[in-house]
């Protein structure tokens, strides 16, 4: 009777076993150096099963990231800016000569559209529009996608009131889960979401604080990080 913790795909592992014979010491000599032999062959020669290859994830994992308030959309930018320049997009989501052959994971924070223009997978969100008009206004005004952002109509902001942020956010949620869901829907494999905010001031802390919460509803099962 033998009874041992072998990998059965590694041959050439170590090979702890104990060896149990309720025989004589002649046969347990026999069954000892038969055991030996074993173990010789198996590290002078290759395995006879071999280990099943690591199967290689061809579908994209994205990522949606959120940009709330001032803050977090003056944050946001510098990161798409960054983004941009790492993977030869262009200011205006075009591809540069350079990137045309290269192998990297555009897919997981940029979508491509019909046009070969690159759009970032992110949602921006003030209840204020000056941050935003200044994004609108600057060279990457073309790489958004106009339907993901939202400001609040008023234009009034939170006033640096948590409190403000977290109740304004209660009336326009609809509004704002709708552009959130629209990016998740085309996602072939969402891998979650990455929100940039403050935890101080109105819109990034009270906005932000009520869209975790409704995210983490939503979507429990998707990795939610905060930048802040």
């Amino acid at each position: 009777n033998r009874s041992s913790s072998i990998d059965p795909y590694d041959a050439h592992a170590a090979i702890p076993v104990k060896l149990y014979c309720f025989c004589s010491a002649t046969r347990r000599v026999e069954a000892r150096e038969t055991l030996r032999n074993i173990v010789h062959e198996c590290k002078c020669s290759s395995p006879v099963v071999s280990r099943p290859p690591h199967r290689i994830a061809t579908m994209p994992r994205e990522i949606i990231t959120l940009q709330v308030g001032q803050c977090g959309n003056q944050v946001g930018f510098e990161f798409w800016k960054q983004l941009c320049a790492e993977h030869g997009i262009s200011p205006e989501g075009m591809l540069e000569d350079f990137a045309t052959d290269g192998n990297d994971r555009k897919d997981v924070f940029f979508y491509q559209a019909d046009d070969d223009h690159y759009i970032p997978r992110a949602v921006l969100l003030d209840l204020e529009p000056r941050v935003i008009n200044n994004i609108k206004n600057s060279p990457y005004a073309h790489l958004y996608n106009n339907e993901n952002i939202y400001m609040s109509p008023s234009g009034g902001g939170a006033g640096n009131n948590w409190a403000h942020g977290y109740e304004q956010s209660e009336h326009v949620y609809e509004q704002i889960m709708e552009i959130v869901a629209r990016e998740a829907d085309g996602s072939d494999s969402l891998e979650g979401f990455v929100m940039a905010n403050s935890i101080a001031g109105g819109t990034g802390s009270g906005m932000g604080s009520y869209l975790l919460e409704k995210l983490n509803d939503r979507y429990p099962k998707k990795l939610i990080q905060t930048y802040s």
